[in-house]
Formats: C-alpha cells, structure tokens, sequence
C-alpha cells in the first residue's frame, strides 16, 4: 500500500471504532453506501437477508442450523448445490463409499488403510 492509503485506511479504522456498525449501517445505508454489518458466524442464523435467500438450512428435525453452500444453480431462481439431511459427516465417514465409487476394490482400500493412506 502507498503511505496516504496507510493513512486513510488508519484514519477510517479509528472513526468507526467510535460506533457500533448498527449505527453506522443506519448512517450510511440512506445515503446510498452499500454497507452491512460484519457477523460473528452465530449472528448469521439471524439476518432476515441471510433467511430470505434460503442460506439457513435445518438439520432434520432437530434444532440444530447450518449455513448452505453458498454455490447455486440452475435457471428460474436459487437451486442449491447441497441439500443437508443430517449432521455434517464425521472425517473418513464415506471414505470407503466414495473410494468404491471411484473404482477402487475392497482390498486396494484395506491397503490403504494399511499405509496410513486413508
């Protein structure tokens, strides 16, 4: 960075740790400033934005939420990539079934197991 931008950028970094960003939202926001509040990653779940664009997904039955992939598809509106029917997958869960799926026999798996590979 050139030094005026090290200066702007400390400048501006003091005056809006004078508020809080809902005060500056609310400041800025009519004034045409394309501006949003920076979340903690449990704020998210909250934010009618995030809610209304189908990017907070429940779990089952349960009351556990998670965050969609934000990736979407297709034509005529938002399509998910993922749809999430359950908890995400413990690591190594589908290893075995996405190594079949790949082509590997049940015994290439076992001595990949037996390397230390998987």
């Amino acid at each position: 960075m050139d030094p005026d931008q090290d200066a702007l950028t400390a400048e501006l970094g003091d005056l809006f740790a004078t508020r809080p960003s809902d005060e500056w939202v609310a400041v800025l926001a009519p004034a045409g400033a394309c501006v949003g509040p920076v979340y903690e990653p449990g704020d998210l779940f909250d934010d009618d934005h995030v809610t209304a664009r189908g990017s907070v997904l429940g779990i089952d039955d349960s009351e556990e939420r998670i965050i969609a992939n934000p990736l979407r598809f297709g034509t005529g509106g938002p399509k998910r990539a993922y749809t999430a029917t359950g908890p995400p997958a413990a690591s190594g869960e589908h290893t075995e079934e996405a190594l079949l799926e790949a082509g590997f026999t049940p015994g290439e798996i076992d001595d990949l197991r037996a390397t230390g590979a998987v």
